[in-house]
C-alpha cells in the first residue's frame, strides 16, 4: 500500500482543549485550566488514548452523512474527514497541539461527492493551526468563523478475532516514548491476517510468517520466522527488529474511530492503516 506525505503548508499546529474533564471544572463551561491549582496532567496526557467526532462545523458545511474524527494514541494524532486518515506525530508544546512533521495518507480513493475536498479543507484547518477554547464539548477547535465542537466516544471494545482477513500497512512507529513516520525510501511494511490465523508480515526488508489464534479475543503472536536478506540501511534494520519484536507474543491492539490499527507491547507500538481492499 502506498503512502504520501501531505505537503507542509506551514508550520503544522493545531490547538485543542479538553472541557470538563474531572471535576476539577470552574463551571460546565471551562476545563479548569485557568486554576493552576486544578492542572494535574498536560494536554497530552488527557488526551492519550481517546477519540472525539463531529458531524456539524459552524462556519462550515460537511458532506451529509460524514463527519470529524480526531484520535489520539501513543504519541500519535490521527484526523478523518472524508475516506483517507491523516496520521503522525504530534506536540502540545507551549499550549499547542501540532503535528511534528508533515502527517503521512492513506491514499485511497474518494467517491464522488466532496469528501475529497472535505479531506483537504480539514488537512489545512489542522495544519493553519486551531485554536483552543472553552465550550459544552469535549473538545473545542476554532480557526477564523470556523468552530467545531467534539465530544468524546468510547474506544472500541478489542478483539483479535475482527482482525482475520484484513491487511494493513504501517504508517508510524513509537519506541520509548517518541514516535516518527516511517523514513523516506523505505518501502511501507504491510500485515496481513489470513481467515486462518496465518499472519503474512513484510518488514521492508524481508517477508516474515506467524499465526495468532482465530478463536482468540487476545492477540498471541507466534515468534515470527523470517526470511535473512539485509537491510538497506541502518534505520531500515532497526525497523524491521522493532516490528519482529513487537508482534511476538500477547500485544496489545485496539483499532481507533479514525480506522486507525495499534499494535503494542511495553514501550513500542506500531499504527497500521488499513489496505485497500
Amino acid at each position: 500500500m502506498a503512502i504520501r506525505r501531505t505537503r507542509p503548508l506551514a508550520r503544522l499546529a493545531c490547538v485543542v482543549t479538553l472541557v470538563c474533564l474531572a471535576s476539577g471544572c470552574a463551571d460546565d463551561r471551562t476545563d479548569g485550566r485557568d486554576d493552576p491549582d486544578t492542572i494535574v496532567e498536560d494536554e497530552q496526557t488527557q488526551l492519550a488514548d481517546r477519540a472525539f467526532t463531529t458531524d456539524v462545523v459552524t462556519g462550515g458545511t460537511l458532506v451529509p452523512g460524514s463527519m470529524i474524527e480526531l484520535s489520539f494514541d501513543h504519541g500519535v494524532m490521527a484526523a478523518r474527514a472524508g475516506c483517507n486518515t491523516l496520521v503522525g506525530p504530534y506536540s502540545d508544546a507551549d499550549g499547542m497541539l501540532r503535528w511534528t512533521s508533515g502527517p503521512a495518507s492513506t491514499l485511497q480513493v474518494c467517491p464522488s461527492g466532496g469528501l475529497d475536498a472535505q479531506e483537504r479543507w480539514l488537512a489545512d484547518l489542522l495544519t493553519t493551526g486551531m485554536k483552543m477554547d472553552s465550550g459544552p464539548a469535549d473538545l473545542t477547535l476554532v480557526s477564523g468563523a470556523v468552530r467545531m465542537e467534539l465530544n468524546e466516544v468510547p474506544a472500541p471494545t478489542p478483539n483479535g478475532s475482527n482482525l482475520l482477513g484484513t491487511s494493513w500497512s504501517l504508517m508510524t512507529i513509537t519506541e520509548h516514548e517518541t514516535t516518527a513516520l516511517l523514513p523516506e525510501g523505505l518501502d511501507a511494511p504491510t500485515l496481513v491476517f489470513e481467515v486462518s490465523g496465518k499472519v503474512n508480515i513484510t518488514t521492508g526488508c524481508n517477508l516474515a510468517h506467524s499465526a495468532v489464534d482465530p478463536g482468540s479475543d487476545t492477540l498471541v503472536f507466534e515468534p515470527p520466522g523470517t526470511s535473512r536478506r539485509a537491510c538497506p540501511s541502518e534505520e531500515a534494520t532497526r525497523i524491521e527488529r522493532l516490528i519482529l519484536s513487537t508482534l511476538d507474543g500477547e500485544v496489545d491492539h485496539e483499532i481507533d474511530h479514525t480506522g486507525l490499527l495499534v499494535l503494542s507491547q511495553g514501550e513500542q507500538a506500531l499504527a497500521w492503516a488499513a489496505a485497500p481492499a
